[in-house]
């Protein structure tokens, strides 16, 4: 049997091909995802492995593997390949579900926007709690919503990034790429801008953001036309600004130990200067 002009041999090589580029893309800091949005790109490799493995036994046994087996496979979502499909984010459907019944809740003519209460944002964490989707499609879907969502929705995705970076279910890096803040027109970049700076460098249990934190200092020491720097040195900006007076002594301290790591000096009127 002449397995690779077959046509499970020619679908498979396909299948691997597709995979390939995938895997390019993730190397590349394409930020795309499987079906599953979980996939990592270990999970990948195993699946690789396994395409390898049932071409090398076809050759080896001269028999015909069963054409349905590739079904049974998920395929890789490979942007510009015409089978490629966007995988489903079930936190989409549920925080677009959230948004519309709070918006049925209020006069629309005294509140053209919507606002979150803690009780809402409670009502977020405990969807997240029982699995109806995982941090990663939440994070993903609050990226979505920053980016896409109706302007009337934006009060409340901006608590819910505050308050979800701040509490760690989600991770505020993720809205800090190059690639995803290019997506954002200057109103929403300024929506993300006072989430996070809301959020601040210390977490609800007054621990630094280690990763917020870890992605300041090395954005701060990219070329001075990379995207992300110039947004962290905006942030860091508000969040200067935005501490004043301010008391807090744990937050203080930790705003001072990222200045002295990041040779940043501020001047009398708050200025910060980068070096």
């Amino acid at each position: 049997m002449d397995f690779f002009n077959s046509a499970f041999g020619q679908n498979t090589q396909k299948t691997l091909g597709d995979y390939a580029r995938y895997a390019k893309s993730l190397q590349n800091g394409g930020g795309v995802t499987g079906p599953d949005s979980n996939a990592q790109p270990g999970a990948l490799q195993n699946q690789m492995m396994l395409m390898m493995m049932m071409l090398m036994m076809s050759q080896m046994t001269g028999q015909s593997l069963p054409p349905d087996l590739l079904g049974q496979l998920p395929s890789p979502f490979v942007p510009g390949l015409p089978s490629s499909t966007p995988p489903q984010n079930p936190a989409i459907s549920a925080l677009e579900k959230c948004f519309a019944q709070k918006a049925g809740q209020q006069n629309p003519a005294n509140s053209p926007t919507i606002e979150f209460t803690a009780q809402d944002v409670a009502a977020v964490k405990a969807d997240l709690k029982t699995g109806l989707f995982t941090r990663e499609e939440l994070g993903q879907a609050l990226m979505h919503e920053l980016a896409k969502g109706a302007d009337k929705y934006q009060p409340a995705v901006q608590k819910l990034i505050q308050e979800l970076s701040d509490s760690g279910e989600i991770n505020p890096t993720a809205f800090l790429k190059a690639d995803y803040l290019k997506q954002l027109p200057a109103p929403r970049q300024d929506i993300l801008l006072s989430a996070l700076s809301g959020a601040g460098l210390i977490n609800q249990n007054n621990q630094p953001h280690t990763r917020l934190i870890g992605f300041v200092l090395e954005a701060l020491g990219q070329p001075e036309s990379n995207e992300s720097k110039a947004f962290v040195q905006k942030l860091l900006q508000k969040i200067q600004t935005d501490l004043g007076t301010s008391t807090d002594s744990t937050r203080r301290k930790v705003w001072s130990q990222l200045l002295d790591l990041a040779r940043i000096a501020v001047d009398t009127q708050g200025k910060l200067t980068f070096t």
